[in-house]
């Protein structure tokens, strides 16, 4: 087993086994950072190949842009039929060397239905850090929701806000879920335009012209990836966050959207009740897991 950089030819390969070993991933997930580096700085992907050149896995590290300060990622992907030869662990040694500059803990994931990949990882030294529950709703005849008295929609991707102060901080203000709490809070600038053809989505709902939700998302090839919907406490209860979501699904629809797609901690039942309510379907649970930096093997 040899280690080498991931060419950018080689890309497909990874995305393909990625995809083949995790079936409840995305595409979109797994291309993220090839397509958009820029969002992970420090981005270093090794595969590892037998004697004949064949992949037998591939892992990655990064700190991505909205990770808290000293938090890097890493992930790893083993073929199925090369399990237990100890791909997935000399991916991990490999890897440790790359870790950007100053990391102090290292974040991955596990779906909660690979107890083998939550086992490995629990060896490595990661505790579960929460439980994310992943959505879908496909996207067909949506109706453009009618926001009431003294309430209005504002779709501004480009983000020319003409008071952007504010609208930071109804957004800062929004964020007491669970994974804010965890330092993963957003910012504006985390919600730029992603590199074409995938495209941001970003709705505003005012009251009296005051900011006082927001959801955002990005389409990209069919799918629309809610990230985040938040309301400012002082205008929770009247339905904002619906009406923003709802407002995102119909520009997203619009623009090729054939599904949306979220993830909510388990616990944030707020949220969780209103995706529900506006048609989400349960597809599958992940453990967001957390561990510190290993000393080098």
């Amino acid at each position: 087993m040899r280690i080498v950089p991931a060419r950018p030819d080689l890309h497909e390969d990874l995305v393909t086994l990625a995809l083949a070993r995790s079936p409840h991933a995305t595409r979109g997930e797994v291309v993220h950072p090839f397509e958009e580096p820029h969002e992970f700085p420090g981005l270093a992907v090794r595969a590892a190949l037998d004697d004949h050149g064949t992949l037998l896995g591939w892992g990655a590290v990064a700190r991505p842009s909205w990770n808290p300060p000293g938090a890097a990622v890493f992930l790893a992907h083993v073929a199925a039929a090369h399990e237990g030869r100890g791909v997935g662990s000399t991916l991990r040694q490999a890897l440790w060397d790359r870790l950007p500059e100053a990391t102090t803990t290292v974040r991955t994931r596990v779906f909660d239905d690979e107890p083998r990949a939550a086992e490995i990882a629990r060896h490595w030294g990661f505790t579960v850090e929460e439980h994310s529950i992943s959505s879908r709703r496909p996207l067909g005849d949506l109706v453009a929701p009618e926001p009431g008295p003294g309430v209005s929609l504002e779709s501004n991707a480009d983000q020319d806000f003409t008071d952007p102060d504010a609208v930071e901080a109804m957004l800062a203000a929004s964020q007491t879920n669970p994974e804010a709490r965890a330092g993963l809070a957003l910012r504006l600038d985390h919600m730029r335009h992603p590199t074409p053809p995938a495209r941001s989505v970003l709705v505003i709902a005012r009251v009296d012209g005051v900011p006082a939700a927001l959801t955002w998302g990005v389409l990209a090839e069919g799918s629309f990836y809610v990230a985040y919907s938040g309301v400012d406490p002082a205008y929770r209860g009247r339905g904002l966050a619906a009406l923003v979501k709802q407002h995102a699904a119909v520009e997203a629809q619009a623009a090729g959207a054939t599904e949306a797609l979220t993830s909510n901690e388990e616990h944030n039942t707020g949220i969780r009740r209103i995706n529900a309510e506006l048609g989400y379907i349960v597809r599958n649970g992940v453990y967001r897991m957390v561990g510190p930096v290993p000393a080098p093997s």
